[in-house]
């Protein structure tokens, strides 16, 4: 089995699936009535009959098996697809499996990727690309720097839109590709959003002719002097990225006008409104100093009033989330970054605990791994650390987040610049990483329901060293809540040497797999039903029930069991009726 792909990253209710299996025979004899066969379960339960297609093969023969499935129309519900490949006397030649998202809304579980390169090219390469991003069920992509000026994103006028231009860098753009990457996004069922800052404005924005005044400015002194900014490399189109007040409504009045001009001529979904977070003590040009938290969730309001569409918006180190609950973003966005306060895995799972208490909803994480050794080198020769992703990802997904990271296909994010994408991902990652993406999928109620509570048992691993909060040489452990669910979480930290989440310099530690892992987990009063154990780690998904005994001790009542195996992260749903 070369792939399990479905035609969608995201199905409305009662929409039908088209899945595609591409088999080969690699073996030098026919296969003679062979089967191919899919099974639908959510949660480890089957939730329709068994499709099965007999195929003949030839030696080196490669066929594509095509199967329609209409999943249960229950809403914000994920599936799990798993394929078996069997010769005519039912011996397993081969096994693989993917994953189904049902839902109306793409922000419930937003699994959001990026594109950044727009040349002249055929388009069926724009089809290409978003082939390869719906394989691991993105539903939303950031197109970052797309525009021509940040202050004038549309490149000639809605009438007569310029075919090319160079973006802030001075990289080619061209129109065609932008309007044929958001078409095979649309085409998929991703959501396309249109990156811009809130409020910035290149050099020479006064004689452009823009209309674009200083007095709508932020400014670092009181008397409407030195223009508060961001200065940008040697070479690059503007020197200087100059800041305007986001509260000022003419602002507001002006930007908001660019936008709607651009996604005019280009049907993007909405707007990704990106931010350098609290710019610290700034004024207008009246002297008045500005409140940045409230300036913003202001702006953000104000925009999608006025250009009902789709706002996302990066909250750098999660500044002003707490006041956005009149804001209707999709979801939360933040980048993390230690200088301002998020050092380690546990600063990280605060900030979507957080945002899940504030807000109700999840937190994609922009959260740039292999740091610096990215910057070691300026061409796709080196490969991502395995372990880093690998136990980052894990943790985003236990705790109810998304990170972003995957575009262009399958490359992946390690720095701020999107287009500075110098490390790959190994073969052996990104079926790992795709194995991430079908099992949160796969499992979004038990992930991603706002119903889910943070939970405050204990849990013990009588041979294990434990832990709350991630610390190295230790098994983190949490859990989450809801009617009738405990979901327990184990993430293997045994072999870690820190807890910072950055992994700048690509050195985590692989995690050695343990074996027959004890767990003592207090689950209080009510009563226990069946105990079934998960990990992307291990056989595609697939769900296992284990055995439990019961007790109770001077911490309360208990249950105990043995997880088979645990690498990265096992999940542990434990059925409880209080």
């Amino acid at each position: 089995i070369q792939n399990v792909q479905t035609d969608m990253a995201r199905y409305a209710p009662s929409d039908e699936v088209q899945i595609s299996v591409p088999v080969g025979n690699r073996s030098t004899t026919p296969l003679n009535d062979a089967t191919v066969t899919v099974d639908f379960t959510s949660g480890g339960v089957s939730v329709d009959t068994s499709q099965t297609e007999v195929i003949d093969l030839a030696p080196g023969e490669n066929t594509t098996v095509q199967f329609a499935w209409t999943p249960p129309t229950t809403d914000y519900t994920g599936y799990k697809l798993d394929v078996t490949f069997q010769d005519e006397n039912d011996v397993v030649l081969d096994t693989a499996a993917s994953a189904v998202d049902v839902s109306s809304d793409w922000a419930m579980y937003p699994r959001y990727g990026f594109m950044t390169d727009y040349p002249d090219q055929n388009p069926s390469e724009s089809a290409y690309l978003m082939q390869q991003l719906n394989d691991f069920h993105i539903n939303g992509l950031q197109f970052y720097d797309w525009q021509a000026e940040h202050h004038t994103p549309l490149a000639g006028t809605v009438g007569s839109p310029d075919p090319s231009w160079v973006d802030i860098q001075g990289r080619y753009t061209s129109g065609a590709t932008v309007s044929e990457q958001i078409d095979q996004a649309h085409a998929f069922n991703m959501v396309a959003q249109n990156y811009n800052l809130a409020y910035g404005a290149w050099a020479g924005y006064g004689e452009d002719g823009s209309g674009v005044d200083p007095a709508w400015g932020m400014w670092w002194n009181t008397d409407c002097t030195n223009q508060s900014g961001f200065d940008l490399p040697s070479g690059w189109a503007t020197p200087r990225m100059y800041w305007f007040d986001p509260e000022n409504t003419d602002w507001q009045d002006y930007i908001f006008a660019r936008e709607d001009e651009a996604m005019t001529v280009y049907p993007f979904d909405g707007w990704h409104v990106d931010s350098f977070g609290d710019v610290g003590t700034v004024y207008d040009c009246n002297g008045n100093l500005l409140d940045n938290d409230q300036g913003i969730s202001d702006f953000l309001a104000a925009a999608k009033a006025e250009l009902g569409k789709k706002i996302t918006f990066n909250a750098v180190a999660n500044f002003s989330t707490d006041i956005h609950d009149a804001v209707d973003l999709e979801f939360n966005y933040v980048e993390m970054w230690e200088t301002l306060g998020q050092e380690t895995f546990a600063d990280m799972k605060d900030i979507i605990d957080s945002n899940w208490a504030t807000t109700g909803k999840p937190t994609v994480i922009a959260g740039y791994l292999d740091y610096d050794y990215a910057k070691t080198t300026t061409t796709n020769q080196k490969l991502a650390n395995d372990a880093g992703v690998r136990f980052f990802d894990s943790l985003v997904l236990a705790s109810g987040g998304s990170h972003l990271e995957l575009g262009e296909g399958v490359e992946m994010l390690t720095n701020e610049y999107f287009p500075a994408r110098h490390v790959a991902m190994s073969e052996s990652l990104v079926g790992s990483v795709r194995d991430l993406y079908d099992f949160g999928v796969a499992n979004a109620t038990m992930l991603y329901d706002p119903a889910l509570e943070a939970g405050s048992r204990t849990i013990t691993l009588p041979a294990l060293a434990e832990s709350t909060d991630g610390t190295p040489g230790t098994v983190w452990t949490f859990s989450r809540e809801k009617d009738g669910y405990d979901v327990v979480h184990l993430l293997n930290m045994l072999d870690a040497t820190s807890d910072e989440w950055r992994d700048r310099d690509a050195d985590m530690p692989a995690a050695a797999v343990r074996s027959n892992v004890v767990v003592k987990y207090y689950y209080g009063t009510g009563t226990v039903g069946d105990v079934l154990v998960a990990s992307p780690d291990r056989a595609q998904g697939e769900y296992t029930t284990v055995s439990h005994t019961s007790g109770s001790d001077g911490g309360g009542s208990y249950i105990q069991f043995t997880v088979p195996s645990l690498e990265y992260w096992d999940m542990i749903v434990v059925e409880v009726d209080r």
